[in-house]
């Protein structure tokens, strides 16, 4: 959990731009409560507030990321915060959090919860290929079959299959899916 002084927010304008109706109510909810003025488009002077990592970008980064509390996506998240793309990191458990992260973002420090590096580091860093090898094992593709769909030999596509069970320290594809769904990779990403 965040902590901080209390927030002075005399003209702080946020734009919320998150997906799940009921997060997004509840995020929109704790910072009108603290006094930030909410808006439906972003604005040059809006802080803003996602639940998607962007793309890296000559532009500002994202004010705010927030993630569900999964290795998988506490992974993408560190790696979004590393990379500069992202200021702070909420996650969606703890909405009440957001309203200090965006103080500390206006005052030009960046934050995290300590919990995004353990989870984070449960979730191996893959390579662009293996997480798209992942992706197909996942929606039950063969060797063959994900071969062709990513251009590759079938000899290249089992040698990363071995890698992503030694990555995840499982035995078959079997255990792999249960272990990457258990750290978080849900529905939407298979």
């Amino acid at each position: 959990m965040l902590t901080s002084p209390t927030t002075d927010v005399p003209g702080a304008v946020v734009h919320v731009d998150v997906r799940p109706d009921a997060l997004r109510l509840a995020l929109l909810h704790v910072v009108e409560e603290a006094g930030w003025t909410t808006v439906l488009r972003a604005t040059d002077d809006a802080a803003r507030v996602s639940d998607r990592v962007p793309r890296p970008s000559p532009g500002p980064p994202l004010d705010v990321l927030v993630v569900p509390p999964t290795a998988r996506a506490s992974r993408r998240a560190l790696d979004a915060f590393a990379a500069g793309v992202v200021r702070s990191i909420v996650l969606t458990t703890v909405p009440t959090d957001l309203t200090v992260a965006l103080a500390l973002v206006r005052r030009g420090v960046h934050a995290l919860p300590a919990t995004i590096m353990a989870d984070a580091h449960r979730w191996p860093a893959l390579r662009p290929r293996l997480e798209r090898t992942l992706h197909l094992v996942l929606r039950g593709r063969s060797n063959a079959d994900i071969a062709r769909s990513t251009h590759q030999s079938e000899a290249t596509v089992k040698r990363d299959v071995a890698d992503l069970l030694r990555a995840f320290d499982v035995r078959n594809r079997v255990a792999l899916a249960a272990t990457v769904i258990e750290l978080g990779y849900g529905p939407e990403a298979a």
